[in-house]
């Protein structure tokens, strides 16, 4: 049995300090845990480590003590590095992040040809994506970022529903405290299962979790400048319950069929039909949360007459039931009986 699992954890100006301090709570309660068997289990051996060996701001302005430069994390068996940036910066905003970290690639390269598997969470996945190693490899990243991301990197095969990915000695974690899921898959990668589901219990985390998807929101894009196009959307946002066709709704603005199809998905990135049903999902996740108006009533009155139809549509899209997602997003949903018979009913044809 190997000694100890050696971790580094890079810590650079601006990064989540949460994410930070977060890791090496992780990884001391996985340390806790191991000592507990029989035999131990090795212990990982943490370290933070920043470009120049100095502590570093984070985002929240707090300092982030280091022990030391990244030269000290040569050889270690998981490198890992927290979020850069916030998920909600402009491209050029995001440009200038990764230009002042650009002299970390090639380290990151040797990193990981030397062996060292590099992990990373949220925003961090821009950072492993600048280095080239992700091309034609899986990734996630946090789900507002995730179109950002696919438009500077479209050679990453990005899966923003999933909350870590692994492909090869590269693994990414996806939304801001993703951090918890990916330090507990490190622990079950590098330990054993076993000792990631007692740290988990420990933690108090649900360690089933995998993926963000239920987390997601739809945030079309507005900024495209076709001013047709945006009135296009604003009419869906306000009547999206009302049966309308690409036909029609290139009529009212007064194009042809195929010119509509075309400057839509241009601006939008997605055909009008995708659109339209991206909106009653959201439309739907609203109202779950924010009423107990019974499912079957929500999916009629947000345009559906085929409940199971929208179920279907509304688990691909969420990774959960309708059901599943009120008792997870409303406040003590899961404590209460379904509003009505009809939610009763109508569970179990949306779980086909």
């Amino acid at each position: 049995m190997k000694k100890r699992i050696d971790v580094a954890i890079l810590a650079t100006d601006g990064c989540i300090g949460s994410t930070v301090h977060g890791l090496l709570d992780a990884f001391a309660c996985a340390n806790a845990c191991a000592a507990e068997r029989t035999p131990p289990t090795a212990p990982f051996a943490v370290r933070v480590v920043s470009p120049g060996g100095t502590p570093v701001s984070s985002y929240n302005g707090r300092q982030i003590e280091v022990d030391g430069e990244i030269a000290a994390a040569v050889g270690a068996d998981i490198i890992l590095f927290a979020p850069i940036m916030p998920s909600t910066l402009p491209a050029g905003a995001i440009a200038a992040r990764l230009d002042a970290l650009r002299a970390l690639l090639p380290w990151l390269r040797a990193q990981s040809a030397a062996g060292s598997c590099i992990a990373t969470s949220c925003t961090g996945s821009f950072l492993l994506a600048e280095t080239g190693l992700l091309d034609g490899k899986v990734a996630t990243t946090h789900w507002r970022a995730a179109q950002a991301f696919r438009e500077r990197y479209p050679q990453v095969v990005l899966r923003e529903s999933e909350l870590i990915t692994e492909d090869g000695n590269l693994v990414c974690g996806g939304g801001a405290v993703s951090y918890i899921d990916l330090a507990i898959h490190l622990v079950r990668r590098f330990a054993d299962p076993a000792l990631a589901l007692h740290c988990a219990r420990m933690l108090v985390f649900d360690p089933g979790r995998d993926r963000q998807s239920p987390y997601l929101a739809f945030e079309p894009r507005k900024t495209h400048g076709d001013q047709s196009v945006l009135k296009a959307q604003e009419w869906l946002e306000r009547n999206y319950w009302r049966e309308i066709s690409v036909e029609a709704m290139a009529d009212r603005l007064g194009m042809s069929s195929r010119n509509f199809k075309r400057r839509f998905k241009a601006a939008c990135g997605e055909p009008m039909t995708n659109y339209l049903q991206r909106t009653r999902i959201a439309a739907a996740c609203d109202r779950l949360v924010a009423s107990d108006v019974p499912i079957q009533r929500i999916i009629f009155d947000v345009g559906y007459s085929d409940a199971s139809s929208f179920g279907r549509l509304f688990k691909e899209t969420t990774g959960v039931t309708m059901g599943e997602y009120r008792k997870r997003f409303q406040p003590g949903a899961a404590e209460r009986q379904p509003s009505s018979a009809t939610d009763s009913a109508a569970e179990p044809a949306l779980r086909h």
